[in-house]
């Protein structure tokens, strides 16, 4: 019989790529064959669920710097604890620079710190999928171009203003599929959402003791 360590890393990247990512850094530890294997793993999927901030940082910071993966195609960040945004940024940056094609980035602070999307984000042109929560989105530079976006989540982001959503979908040409949970406190009264090539919207409305406050607030589709 076979042992899996004889595989190339083609197949054994395929293999570990089905595992969660903590899992796949663990391989490291199973003999010298596996020593590298998971540094060409193209995704890094964290959830800081029971780790502290500091050893969630340490953790990020260590894959993204040794991974020798040609780009990396996924980068999904689930953060409960409040990190710096600057540390957030340059973890973003790191997969904008690696070319990452499905971005999510999930921050689920208690009390909600708004936290400006990055400025590499805005015009990353080969990125397909996009999730956000609890971002701020002030001003769209002139520059954006979204061309690839494909799917994009809106949870709880904060736009400055009707003019900012507008103009930010505006810059998603090829966009198919939106899912938006809105913040709030936020300022915008109207969310038009002009995209042509949609074909899939879910919008998540608020219930309860929420449907007053949400009077002069809606949709534009």
């Amino acid at each position: 019989m076979a042992n899996i360590s004889d595989l190339s890393d083609d197949l054994l990247v395929k293999i570990l790529l089905s595992i969660p990512t903590k899992d796949i850094v663990g391989t490291s530890l199973l003999s010298k064959r596996w020593r590298s294997v998971w540094k060409l793993v193209p995704k890094l999927h964290y959830d800081d669920y029971s780790h502290t901030a500091t050893a969630s940082s340490q953790f990020i910071e260590k894959f993204l710097q040794l991974n020798n993966a040609p780009f990396l195609e996924a980068l999904h960040l689930n953060l409960r604890n409040d990190y710096a945004p600057k540390d957030i940024e340059r973890w973003v940056n790191v997969g904008v620079s690696r070319s990452v094609r499905d971005l999510e980035l999930l921050r689920n602070v208690y009390y909600f710190k708004p936290m400006s999307l990055p400025m590499s984000v805005y015009t990353h042109e080969t990125l397909v999928v996009l999730r956000l929560k609890q971002v701020f989105i002030e001003n769209v530079p002139s520059t954006t171009s979204l061309r690839c976006l494909k799917d994009l989540s809106l949870i709880n982001v904060n736009f400055s203003s009707d003019e900012t959503v507008d103009r930010f979908l505006s810059c998603c040409p090829v966009l198919e599929t939106l899912d938006v949970l809105r913040w709030i406190s936020e300022k915008v009264k109207t969310f038009a959402i002009r995209a042509p090539l949609l074909q899939r919207l879910k919008i998540n409305s608020p219930v309860g003791g929420y449907q007053n406050a949400w009077k002069d607030y809606g949709f534009v589709i």
